[in-house]
């Protein structure tokens, strides 16, 4: 590790998680209110969606650190891959609604 990079936090995992379902219910009941109530654990959280872990990103900022990257390449997928996929080699991301529309690039 450089001088530099500080090591990170673990990411918060969201309350509410039940047995085998994760956190499907809340998302299946109310995913805006559920989504936008992540943000009072950091910016980036995880959650669980049956036994597969997801993180969502909660901070217009940090969204654009993640994304910008890959649009700027123009390779950013237009589809959602599920875990287990071929193609996916990492766990699925969601990002929040930004917290006001004054919230811009």
């Amino acid at each position: 590790m450089s001088a530099t990079t500080r090591p990170s936090a673990p990411t918060p995992t969201a309350p509410g998680n039940l047995p085998l379902i994760g956190h499907a219910h809340r998302l299946a009941r109310d995913p805006l209110p559920f989504l936008t109530s992540l943000r009072r654990y950091g910016s980036a959280v995880r959650i669980r969606i049956g036994p597969s872990p997801a993180y969502v990103v909660t901070d217009p900022a940090l969204t654009r650190r993640v994304l910008m990257p890959e649009i700027m390449e123009g390779t950013i997928r237009q589809t959602i891959l599920p875990p287990g996929s071929p193609d996916c080699r990492c766990p699925p991301i969601a990002l929040t609604p930004p917290a006001s529309p004054a919230c811009g690039p």
